[in-house]
């Protein structure tokens, strides 16, 4: 079978081979895109078992996640005892991303990622209109696998550019109050002249219930210093050739996944072409 991905087709096949015997085995996962000849995943995973107890083993051979070999720490493992977590040298990389996995308290995990492209963003928002650029690193901490509720963490985006506009360093937090509301976000910014703090919410289904909100919408307010008059001209053609900024407030935010900016600034000192 295959899809067709931003006018790219692609193809997928799976296979997964096991060697179990009394108490150990290896698995063996292969995804592959044979249409373009890429190793979208290999993975071997050594097992040992008792009635009460789970220990796995990523090996370090032939470790490959999008067509790009990977190394991981050749000590890792995960280990599952009754209400008793523990990872270890768990942390992989390649010549661009890096990957680490550790126990919270013996019930939760902390998340370290790094090197990563913002072109999932895109993928999932499908606009023709905007596109978010940048590489980000993440640290995300869930206290309890059993409850995800009181989870957080921190997005650093470096580089960070939305169509043509640029914003340096751009930082999102995120909590977890209660798994059947929207996930709080806060949003920080500063670049050459202009400042951004925001505050706002994402609509994030993991409850397993039924969930009240539009999935993956969100929405955040913004109050702005000397923000670029430029930033209209991704939203409004017919504006261009922008100077200046100004202060006060916007809202960005998604309806069914469509984007939308509303708001108020007071511009000085600026100009633009209509």
């Amino acid at each position: 079978d295959s899809i067709r991905n931003n006018q790219k087709l692609l193809s997928g096949k799976g296979v997964l081979n096991s060697d179990f015997s009394i108490n150990e085995g290896l698995l063996r996962l292969d995804i592959s895109d044979p249409l373009n000849e890429i190793k979208l995943a290999v993975l071997n995973i050594g097992a040992h078992y008792t009635s009460d107890s789970l220990l796995l083993h990523v090996n370090d051979d032939a470790l490959v996640f999008n067509n790009v070999p990977w190394k991981i720490h050749d000590k890792n493992l995960i280990h599952f005892k009754k209400q008793h977590l523990t990872i270890r040298n768990f942390e992989l990389s390649d010549s661009l991303h890096f990957i680490s996995l550790r126990d919270y308290d013996h019930k939760g995990i902390v998340l370290e990622t790094d090197g990563f492209s913002l072109q999932f963003v895109n993928d999932l928002l499908q606009s023709e209109k905007v596109k978010f650029r940048g590489v980000f690193n993440a640290l995300i901490t869930i206290p309890d696998l059993k409850d995800l509720t009181g989870s957080h963490g921190k997005v650093t985006i470096s580089d960070f550019m939305l169509n043509k506009s640029k914003f340096g360093t751009f930082i999102v937090g995120f909590s977890v109050p209660n798994l059947s509301l929207p996930w709080e976000l806060s949003v920080q910014n500063k670049f050459q002249e202009h400042k951004i703090a925001g505050t706002g919410q994402i609509n994030i289904p993991l409850s397993g219930k039924e969930y009240l909100y539009a999935p993956y919408d969100f929405s955040v307010t913004f109050d702005v210093v000397q923000f670029p008059l430029s930033f209209v001209e991704n939203f409004l053609e017919t504006v261009s050739g922008s100077t200046g900024g100004g202060d006060g407030s916007l809202r960005l935010y998604t309806e069914n996944r469509k984007l939308n900016l509303e708001g108020n600034i007071f511009v000085t000192n600026a100009s633009t072409f209509v």
